[in-house]
């Protein structure tokens, strides 16, 4: 029986379609289902041979699948990993030992020691033995202070002067002090404040009002600037003086007061610039309007009444000045030059020096003519 060509691949593919399920189920009748598709087709052998070779070709690739081992999903690999066993709460693990972090190495110098030494205290209070020997200045002796960079190793306690001839002096508050603050004040009194009370006040000095001795802060309070004396008990702020009659002289006010007072509080402030490394008053800035500030301050010149910017530039308008003097001449009237008195004075008479030059100026000429 002839079937027209169109008929025949239209029922070879209705066969495929059919057997397609069954062929992943149950492979062996693959080729039983592809003969009776061949019988259908005996004249198509081109077709029949293209159907065996395509389940040929999807039996195969489907039993290499089957070969191959399943891949675990993602899920599962990280179920199937081992994991680490936790340490039970009752070990304890030995703890790693900490980094021991090296401090940098401190800029400037070396701070200074937090007491000090015997050997320091016993030469400090022998030299001030030495200095007050023989000065008769009442005072305590105090325990070594150190604060830091402040501090001495034998601070006093300042309560006043005692003298012969003059009732005692007493220091209100008694400041903290050191023996050569001591010793510099002692001088003070007897060599500038007690005679010019005297000459100004007609009478005696019996009290001294201060306002700081020893205190750790820098100049002005500022943290910026190098420490005070006072962080050495090197200074003393001195604000009044009490007369043996009962007046009270403030620096403040009989600075300016014009009479006998400001006399003596200028008088008294000249002297200690020559006592005193530093001396400062109401005119040296604001800071010091009240009272006078003293220290020991170590000084080719002392700093007196002004700051070390103001001395610079007083320096330099004394030194304009003299160069302005000198650069300016006076006019020379004409009855100084014919006046009688100067044309008639004798010159001077000659040195031995000038008469030999004058010798030998004498000798050369008389060989050349």
């Amino acid at each position: 029986m002839n079937w027209p060509e169109p008929a025949l691949k239209l029922i070879i593919f209705a066969g495929v379609l059919a057997l397609a399920p069954c062929l992943s189920i149950c492979p062996s009748s693959a080729n039983a289902a592809g003969s009776a598709v061949l019988g259908l087709a005996g004249n198509v052998p081109k077709a029949s041979i293209e159907i065996r070779h395509r389940l040929r070709r999807r039996r195969r690739s489907r039993e290499t699948e089957k070969a191959k081992p399943e891949e675990p999903q993602k899920g599962d690999v990280q179920a199937a990993r081992p994991r680490s066993p936790r340490p039970s709460p009752d070990v304890s693990e030995p703890e790693k030992p900490k980094e021991t972090r090296i401090p940098p190495e401190p800029m400037g110098p070396p701070p200074p020691p937090a007491t000090w030494t015997a050997a320091e205290v016993q030469a400090a209070q022998t030299d001030c033995d030495r200095r007050l020997s023989g000065l008769h200045i009442d005072f305590d002796r105090l325990d070594p202070i150190r604060e830091g960079a402040c501090g001495l190793p034998a601070p006093l306690r300042l309560n006043g002067f005692e003298s012969e001839r003059a009732p005692r002096l007493l220091f209100d508050p008694a400041p903290t002090a050191s023996c050569k603050m001591a010793q510099a004040l002692r001088r003070w009194v007897d060599e500038v404040v007690q005679p010019k009370a005297k000459a100004y006040l007609h009478a005696t000095i019996v009290r001294i009002s201060t306002l700081s001795g020893y205190d750790c802060r820098s100049r002005y309070g500022d943290s910026a600037q190098r420490l005070s004396q006072h962080a050495y008990a090197n200074a003393l702020d001195v604000a009044e003086f009490v007369t043996a009659k009962g007046e009270h002289i403030a620096v403040a006010d009989a600075w300016s007061a014009g009479d006998e007072r400001a006399a003596f509080m200028r008088d008294i402030h000249d002297g200690a610039c020559k006592i005193f490394g530093t001396a400062l008053g109401p005119e040296a800035n604001d800071a010091h309007k009240n009272h006078f500030h003293l220290d020991m301050t170590e000084r080719r010149r002392p700093l007196c009444d002004f700051t070390p910017e103001q001395a610079r530039l007083r320096e330099a308008n004394r030194k304009a000045s003299a160069v302005a003097a000198k650069d300016v001449k006076s006019p020379v009237s004409a009855d100084e030059t014919s006046s009688p008195s100067k044309s008639d004075k004798p010159a001077p008479a000659a040195s031995s020096q000038e008469r030999s030059v004058r010798m030998r100026h004498r000798h050369h000429r008389r060989i050349r003519s």
